[in-house]
């Protein structure tokens, strides 16, 4: 069986037995936004030669809190939690195949970055894996200002407006509801009068697209449950972060080391080309 068909049926396999709640509740959920994040990651010619696709996300919404995190990678983490040994042989399985096809495509996607907001109070928590380390930070909540345009147009079947905010080094654009009256959106975004449904750098290097709204069957709002994760700042992680999405080390090799798998260049993964892109915020030392 497929791989990707396999993941796909164990996960919501253990979605259906509620099994896919890796976090610690804090509340319940009143919706959950389903959005695309598209990134433009060769912003020379800014032509799509490289592997990602666009990621799915999902932002789940609390009265007091609320969580952006990537759907796939959450599940992935849900069953590595409940079953780590079906994980292993999935994720070994995986492997293998990376290693016949010399093409680099990791189990549970490519966007590993979760965003816990207003947990703890006043802040936001961002965890990730990269470079084969599990890191989080803690940062104050940061809310743009925004301009309000006259703009509007329909998504999702809500009128929403324009606005536009100079934030963490770019100039966003993002349309909101106010017929959903909360202040969230996708990201580090918020601080509306309505809920953001969309939203896009100047350069449109990172877009944000609303999917779907559900209200239905929801897990709680709440917070990771972080365990062997290293502790650092927001600084040191975008820093630590870009040196690594620029390094030319070969990432299928890394992992192969980290199974004890020696390679060679008729067995490793292909490096994945890195090409010059920066993150959402770009206000950083670097």
């Amino acid at each position: 069986m497929n791989r990707l068909i396999l993941f796909v049926a164990i996960v919501f396999s253990l979605v259906a037995k509620g099994y896919a709640q890796r976090i610690e509740p804090k509340e319940p959920a009143m919706f959950e936004v389903l959005f695309t994040k598209h990134v433009v990651r060769d912003t020379v010619s800014e032509v799509e030669k490289h592997p990602w696709p666009d990621a799915q996300m999902a932002l789940r919404v609390g009265k007091t809190s609320a969580m952006f995190y990537p759907v796939l990678k959450f599940f992935r983490d849900s069953l590595a939690h409940y079953n780590p040994d079906l994980y292993w042989q999935l994720d070994r399985a995986n492997f293998e195949e990376e290693r016949r096809t010399k093409v680099w495509k990791p189990l549970g996607g490519w966007e590993n970055e979760y965003i816990f907001k207003n947990m703890p109070e006043g802040k936001w928590t961002v965890a990730n894996y990269f470079d084969m380390e599990r890191r989080v930070y803690e940062e104050e909540i940061e809310t743009p200002v925004w301009e309000i345009a006259d703009s509007v147009k329909t998504i999702l079947g809500y009128e929403c407006q324009l606005a536009f905010t100079d934030f963490r080094g770019r100039r966003w654009s993002a349309w909101f509801t106010p017929e959903i009256p909360v202040a969230e959106g996708p990201w580090k975004l918020s601080g509306l009068p309505g809920l953001i449904l969309e939203a896009y750098d100047a350069k449109r290097h990172y877009v944000f697209t609303s999917t779907g709204i559900v209200k239905d069957n929801l897990g709680d709002v709440g917070i990771y449950i972080f365990r062997d994760y290293f502790k650092t700042t927001r600084d040191k992680y975008l820093n630590d972060r870009y040196k690594y999405i620029t390094s030319t080390t070969s990432m299928g090799s890394n992992i192969a080391a980290a199974y004890g798998v020696k390679t060679n260049t008729d067995n490793a993964p292909k490096k994945v080309k890195r090409t010059p892109y920066d993150f959402e915020e770009t206000n950083y030392p670097h």
